[in-house]
């Protein structure tokens, strides 16, 4: 009798449990795809991730999460369907998003929705997700239970239990191991249990794998065991254990390189895409300029990029493809794995947690709406608008540390800098397009003060840190005693500035000038500042009240040539008193030297004068910032050397002439019969030096048609005329310089009709001006007009 209720009871517990699991149905947690058409960004393309497939009697549920920035749209189709076995389920219904519609996803740019299908065969091991017939619709391929992949060993990717780390991966013609790739030895299978000989470059490894269960398995690489699960998530799962280190390495701005080894497998073929390489891009926290690395790119999709980094800094990846924003540390390995079709994204290396944190967790932009509506409710809501923007993405930290208690430190720290930054730079483009507005500039004094009080050494690390130190400086200098301002411009008070260079002078034995001969000079720049408030147009009078007060003591040879010397960093002693005045660390203030003569070099096309070299010589001790400037003082200098006469042409043909027409054609004479292409430019002007830069691929490219190529300079100094000029190499026999005189510079232009710069003109076979618009930063475009008038 007993055994007749034990029975009894065990079948009446296999009814209940056979009810129970015909209600909850089949369930895929871990779905993996084998193929997919949306990018995996969630920025500038859609990002979809199927999280979840749930299979009930009346309906197949697909919980999907959509990444897109919340200025573009997403759309799906009401003819959304799966694809099963060569049967078609319609969409019933979807929840979380409206179908047919163009939709903005809010707030951070991502959403949960649940598409409901007709139900799929309880017995499916694999569908497809197609969203409609459309030519750009989604389609995601081959999307299949977890456990139906789990035994295969190509492709996949293991991530080691312990740390977290994404280890190795197998592949059908190589293995990824270190940062490396594997050719492989050997292969030897035994049911579920694999052996594989690896070798890179003469070296040999031995790898065993024992059989999956529940996802994961013991791999044995090089001697060392250890628990690894099979990835099948876009992004790297949370890691195990939190790391509370908030530091990053500090090499003091001495540059290291950073070995970016990668795959793009599956890549997009599209003529928008260089297939030939990839690019990490930096803005050089010492020179301020844009640095683009490249490396060559195999027909697989692998590559190797070495980036001379700086220091700990900011980078950004190849936004045509990957769109990926994260930090690199000098002297790191790092390798990128980056599958378009299977839709996962990783990075292997030693120290590489931070950057699968940051793929994880996308950076979410500012929210800024800019309005030239500059009335002052239109400005409260533009400021408010980036106020609520920071306070949304602040929120999400705070959130992604509730849900995601592992994330590291240093992924806040970079996180949280980098959005204070660009809050803080964002108020200065506000301030902007309110055209400095009373109440723009308050509020945005306001805000900016509190975020400067927010920074440490983690924002160094940060682009946009850069930008707006270098802003508030500057800012602050513009409302400082040494500027008047006024509705018809800016009067800088460079006087305030004589005593204290003379005085320096003085103490060095160099000049002779008295106490009461300083005070004097600060008295009347005083007074001439009082004037300039009261009478801004005394500003044009020569000579100035100030120069008539101060003449005895300026007019002196001594002195003269002191202010002379000096005149050329003027700018400078303002710039790095008000940067004293905020704090700035003598490092940072280093930096902001050699940023701030670096530009003035590059923007002059000249060397410094003697002065300011030996102000570099004996003040500024960082040795990056120092060898920077030095670096590029020594290349104008042997520019300066460098002999362009034969290319630069003297305007005394055209000495005497006003009329622009009868100028340019007195010009071209010498070139009649051939194709003249005119670029109008300015040393001053940085998109015509970008297109100069190019000058030797432009005259390859457009060798067949036999032009002459006449370059017009505008308001260029001669000595950085010359030096652009050979900086760039624009010459050749076929090249001609002019730099003409400013009344007869404007009455060419006039004639042209140039309206920006550069300009660019075409004058045919008999000296007339071709009435098309041409760029000669768009070969292929110039090609057509060209071939219409040749």
């Amino acid at each position: 009798m007993k055994t007749f209720f034990t029975m009894l009871i065990a079948v009446l517990m296999l009814s209940i449990q056979t009810v129970s699991a015909k209600e909850k149905g089949v369930v895929w947690e871990r779905p993996v795809v084998t193929e997919k058409n949306d990018n995996i960004d969630g920025y500038f393309n859609t990002l979809l991730d199927i999280k979840r497939v749930e299979f009930a009697d009346d309906e197949t549920r697909v919980m999907m999460h959509v990444a897109l920035r919340p200025d573009n749209w997403l759309q799906f189709a009401s003819a959304t369907r799966l694809e099963c076995d060569g049967k078609r389920y319609a969409l019933k219904k979807c929840d979380g998003m409206e179908l047919d519609k163009h939709v903005y996803l809010k707030g951070r740019g991502e959403t949960d929705v649940v598409f409901h299908f007709e139900p799929l065969p309880s017995s499916a091991t694999k569908f497809d997700f197609v969203e409609g017939d459309a030519e750009r619709a989604f389609v995601i391929r081959g999307v299949q239970n977890f456990g139906s992949v789990a035994h295969q060993m190509y492709p996949t990717s293991w991530r080691n239990e312990q740390t977290g780390d994404w280890e190795i991966g197998f592949y059908e013609d190589f293995a990824i191991y270190d940062c490396k790739f594997w050719n492989y030895k050997q292969k030897q299978q035994k049911g579920d249990k694999y052996m594989y000989v690896l070798e890179n470059d003469g070296k040999e490894i031995v790898v065993n794998a024992d059989k999956i269960k529940d996802g994961k398995r013991i791999i044995t690489i090089d001697g060392k065991k250890a628990t690894y699960s099979l990835l099948t998530s876009i992004t790297l799962p949370d890691y195990p254990t939190k790391d509370t280190n908030p530091t990053f390495k500090n090499t003091h701005f001495k540059t290291d390189t950073v070995t970016l080894v990668g795959w793009l497998r599956n890549r997009p073929r599209a003529e928008r895409y260089d297939d030939n390489s990839y690019n990490v891009n930096f803005t050089n926290p010492i020179t301020g300029e844009e640095v683009n690395v490249f490396g060559k790119m195999d027909s697989l999709g692998r590559f190797v990029v070495k980036v001379p980094m700086p220091n700990s800094f900011e980078a950004f990846f190849d936004w045509d493809r990957t769109f990926i924003r994260t930090i690199l540390e000098p002297g790191e390995t790092y390798f990128l794995f980056y599958d378009f079709k299977c839709g996962h994204k990783f990075f292997m290396g030693k120290n590489c947690r931070l950057q699968n944190e940051t793929l994880a967790h996308p950076f979410r932009w500012l929210n800024f709406n800019p309005t030239r509506d500059i009335t002052e409710d239109n400005v409260r809501k533009m400021f408010d608008s980036l106020k609520n923007s920071l306070s949304k993405n602040m929120a999400e930290l705070k959130e992604i540390a509730e849900k995601h208690p592992t994330v590291s430190d240093r992924f806040f720290a970079y996180r949280t800098k980098c959005y204070e930054a660009e809050a803080a730079f964002y108020n200065f483009v506000a301030n902007s397009y309110s055209r400095n507005s009373g109440i723009a500039k308050d509020i945005m004094a306001e805000n900016v003060r509190d975020l400067w009080a927010k920074r440490n050494e983690n924002s160094l690390m940060c682009r946009a840190f850069w930008n707006f130190q270098g802003y508030y400086v500057w800012r602050l200098m513009d409302y400082s005693k040494y500027v008047v301002r006024s509705d018809k411009g800016n009067e800088s008070i460079y006087e305030y500035l004589y005593p204290q260079i003379l005085r320096r002078y003085r103490d060095a034995g160099k000049v002779k000038i008295t106490d009461d001969e300083l005070a004097q000079l600060e008295r009347n720049a005083a007074e001439w500042r009082s004037t300039l408030e009261a009478d801004f147009d005394k500003r044009n009078e020569k000579p100035n009240d100030y120069m008539k007060k101060s003449a005895k003591i300026l007019e002196r040879e001594d002195i003269k040539k002191v202010l002379d010397d000096e005149n050329s960093l003027f700018d400078l002693y303002i710039f790095l008193e008000i940067a004293e005045s905020l704090n700035i660390d003598k490092e940072t203030r280093d930096i902001l030297v050699s940023r701030f003569l670096y530009g003035s070099m590059t923007d002059t096309g000249e060397p410094l004068n003697e002065t300011a070299a030996r102000y570099v010589d004996e003040l500024v001790s960082q040795p990056s910032a120092k060898a920077a400037i030095n670096t590029l003082q020594n290349k104008y200098l042997a520019l300066a050397k460098k002999d362009a006469s034969k290319y630069t042409k003297s305007a005394s043909d055209v000495a005497g002439m006003s009329d622009g027409e009868k100028i340019l054609r007195k010009i071209i004479e010498p070139y009649k019969g051939k194709i003249i292409l005119l670029d109008v430019w300015g040393t001053w002007c940085m998109p015509c030096r970008m297109a100069l830069q190019q000058s030797k691929q432009e005259y390859e490219s457009l060798k067949d048609y036999d032009l002459v190529y006449l370059y017009l300079a505008n308001r260029s100094p001669e000595d950085a005329w010359k030096n652009v000029i050979k900086q760039y190499d624009v010459t050749g026999d076929n090249v001609v310089h002019y730099n003409l005189p400013a009344d007869q510079q404007s009455a060419v232009e006039q004639f042209v009709g140039v309206n920006g710069y550069p300009t660019y003109r075409l004058i045919d076979r008999n000296g007339n001006l071709v009435d098309v618009n041409v760029d000669a930063r768009s070969i292929d475009v110039l090609k057509k007009v060209l071939n219409k008038i040749k």
